[in-house]
């Protein structure tokens, strides 16, 4: 969940005191800390970011939502800390420079297109 903070009285750092303890909060983050943590772009994040545990979805009561869609399926969430590990899977060997960096950092599911495009072995 994403805050923006419309009263210049609030600080990030307020809210995030106020959130963090709430049971469910894996996280509570300032913009620059979820921007570091995630590797995600500033001009797209809130002042502050809230993030769920597994077990949790953060929103509105139930009541404010029309759930008889759900029927027999549970209510869920996605891009949790508890869902991030995704499998990166391609079809082809990868060169040994995409090797060797693969075996060395932890890869992003949003690195999949340079990987795929650019780090395969020709013609293989």
């Amino acid at each position: 969940m994403r805050i923006w903070i419309r009263d210049s009285q609030v600080s990030p750092e307020a809210i995030i005191a106020t959130v963090r303890d709430i049971p469910g909060v894996a996280l509570a983050l300032n913009r620059e800390g979820v921007c570091r943590q995630f590797e995600l772009p500033a001009d797209r994040e809130g002042d502050v970011a809230v993030i769920a545990d597994a077990g949790t979805v953060i929103g509105a009561s139930q009541s404010d939502h029309d759930l008889s869609n759900l029927a027999d399926a549970r209510l869920r969430s996605h891009g949790a800390v508890a869902e991030a590990r995704v499998p990166f899977i391609l079809n082809r060997p990868l060169n040994t420079d995409y090797a060797r960096h693969a075996a060395n950092n932890r890869l992003k599911s949003h690195q999949i297109f340079d990987y795929a495009i650019n780090g395969t072995e020709a013609g293989a």
